[in-house]
């Protein structure tokens, strides 16, 4: 659901034409429909689209495969005008975004690589944490607090910089109340909850297949 204060971001592949990227305004009165360039010929691998800062796009392929672009794999293509802007990132599947509410230029990315920072928008990237990660989120109280969904589950305080292990599942997904603080959710084959900011979690569903 889209609320009035948000936009709508997806992709879109029209028949006989080239895939898009379709952005709904706040209020609903303006779709701009955004084609990117066919010469990138990814569109089977296409899966999510995440706005930028700058005006741009990011991306993401699916769990399946991603984007053959000339320079070797690389799992989420930024896009500018139509045209890719592609800095290279040292892994192959990229699991989830997160982009900070309070610096929207400061995006965390959770690959098969690690824990991947960027402090501009998507233009360049540092390793935060090694090891193959699922799921990264935010707190939307405190961008300090970050939840990561490696091996296990694990929290940090202070942006990444130290790591705390709270739970032994191994988590695809977070959801963060934006209302409630310290209330978050995991998707770990079932779905587990934590009141207070993932210090501990209780399983509250448990998937019975």
């Amino acid at each position: 659901r889209c609320r009035r204060h948000c936009e709508l971001t997806m992709l879109a592949s029209p028949s006989n034409a080239p895939d898009e990227v379709w952005k709904l305004a706040r209020d609903g009165s303006q779709l701009d429909r955004i084609p990117v360039s066919p010469s990138t010929n990814f569109s089977t691998y296409l899966s999510s689209a995440f706005p930028l800062a700058s005006g741009g796009f990011m991306l993401t392929s699916s769990t399946s495969g991603y984007f053959p672009l000339p320079g070797g794999p690389s799992p989420y293509l930024r896009v500018e005008n139509g045209q890719p802007a592609n800095p290279a990132i040292p892994a192959q599947h990229l699991n989830g975004l997160a982009v900070d509410p309070q610096n929207r230029n400061r995006v965390y990315a959770a690959t098969d690589g690690g824990l991947l920072l960027s402090e501009d928008n998507g233009l360049t990237w540092s390793l935060v944490n090694t090891g193959s990660c699922q799921a990264i989120a935010i707190d939307p109280f405190d961008s300090n607090h970050l939840y990561l969904g490696a091996k296990d589950t694990y929290i940090s305080t202070d942006r990444g910089q130290s790591w705390t292990q709270t739970n032994s599942a191994s988590p695809t997904a977070f959801s963060a109340d934006v209302k409630v603080p310290g209330l978050v959710y995991a998707l770990a084959g079932g779905v587990y909850r934590s009141a207070d900011g993932g210090a501990t979690w209780t399983l509250v569903w448990s998937n019975p297949y």
